[in-house]
């Protein structure tokens, strides 16, 4: 028994000593280790700091290499290799992402150079629109283009002084494209006006209208019907008005072969009545020549003399007539003449061709004088 109960006290004895070790343990100082792990915190916050601050670097220098790059493409699209001129490519979106793309760089010396070639570009771009603008669908300049437009149009164009300054060579090529249009606007307008006087207000093909006049304005808008709507309408209308003159042509050919024919028939029916008359004279005299006979040879003479009297004076009317008959058919062709003088006297084909050749050289000399 009592071994038992030393048994027993010396396991709680135990349980007794391990139990004032953990308190012992809970009220000493804290140790080096614990001490370390305060120190870390602040050593991480560092270290994070650092690192953001190297991501934030490296994201800059990112972002300012891409846009640069980005700004480099664009340039290289949009613009010819001396940035003096536009390619097809060139857009105002395109301008507009340059011009963003050239803010975001810290290179002074890019970004202002990028700044100026986006705002020209964009210039550029509408000047190339509001060029565009004057064709129509069909590939030709619009019938709504006139000088008066033209010379607005211009008028922008020599205000945009950096772009003419940044993009040199286009300004020139747009300068002169305007000029030659101004030109060829001026000669399109001149024919169409003549083209117009050809026809009523009802558009119908005038009376004394000639083929000279429909050829000739014909050859002119054939230069320009290519590129001109106006002269484009203008020949077509010039061409229908062609097919009418053919048609009055036969028409009038058809009459007047019909007055010929007439004609003809009136002076065979003249022949005939003419021959008929010859042989009822000659009737008479015969009978008269067997009466005579049978007179006295007085009477036979001075018979003789009265019927070669009557044969003239028939001969003499009909010869008046057919003189008159002469008179007549001069006085129709001399109407018919004038009446060609008339219906070609209000043109004249050296005066329009000299028209011509006036406002081109006027319009050189203008491009000249301005350059």
């Amino acid at each position: 028994m009592l071994k038992r109960d030393n048994n027993q006290s010396d396991g709680s004895l135990d349980d007794l000593i391990s139990f004032t070790s953990s308190i012992n343990n809970d009220l000493k100082p804290p140790t080096k280790h614990k001490h370390q792990k305060k120190l870390k915190i602040p050593i991480s916050i560092l270290i994070l700091t650092f690192l953001f601050c190297l991501g934030a670097i490296f994201f800059i220098n990112h972002t300012q290499t891409v846009n640069a790059t980005k700004a480099s493409f664009i340039v290289k699209r949009d613009f010819n290799p001396k940035t003096t001129d536009l390619t097809k490519h060139a857009s105002i979106k395109d301008m507009d992402k340059l011009k963003e793309y050239a803010e975001n760089l810290s290179d002074s010396d890019k970004r202002a150079y990028y700044l100026k070639l986006a705002e020209a570009g964009r210039q550029a771009v509408q000047d190339q629109q509001r060029y565009n603008y004057l064709i129509d669908a069909n590939g030709k300049y619009s019938t709504r283009l006139t000088e008066k437009r033209l010379t607005r149009d211009m008028d922008i164009l020599d205000g945009e002084k950096k772009m003419n300054d940044r993009l040199p060579k286009y300004s020139y090529r747009s300068y002169w494209r305007y000029m030659d249009l101004i030109g060829s606007t001026q000669v399109v307008n001149y024919l169409h006006q003549h083209t117009n006087e050809l026809f009523t207000k009802k558009g119908k093909v005038k009376k004394n209208v000639s083929f000279q006049q429909v050829d000739q304005l014909l050859y002119y808008h054939s230069k320009y019907k290519k590129k001109f709507q106006q002269s484009a309408d203008d020949y077509n209308r010039l061409t229908l008005a062609r097919k009418v003159l053919v048609k009055r042509q036969k028409k009038q050919e058809k009459k007047r072969r019909k007055e010929e024919a007439k004609k003809r028939k009136e002076e065979s029916i003249k022949e005939s009545l003419k021959r008929a008359q010859e042989s009822s004279k000659a009737v008479q005299d015969s009978i008269k020549n067997a009466q005579n006979k049978q007179t006295a040879n007085t009477r036979t003479s001075s018979a003789t003399s009265i019927s070669s009297s009557n044969d003239s004076s028939p001969s003499s009317n009909t010869d008046n007539n057919d003189n008159d008959d002469n008179d007549n058919d001069d006085a129709q062709s001399a109407e018919e003449s004038s009446d060609d003088e008339s219906s070609s006297s209000s043109y004249d084909s050296a005066s329009m061709s000299k028209d011509i050749s006036s406002i081109l050289h006027s319009s050189r000399n203008n491009q000249s004088s301005e350059q």
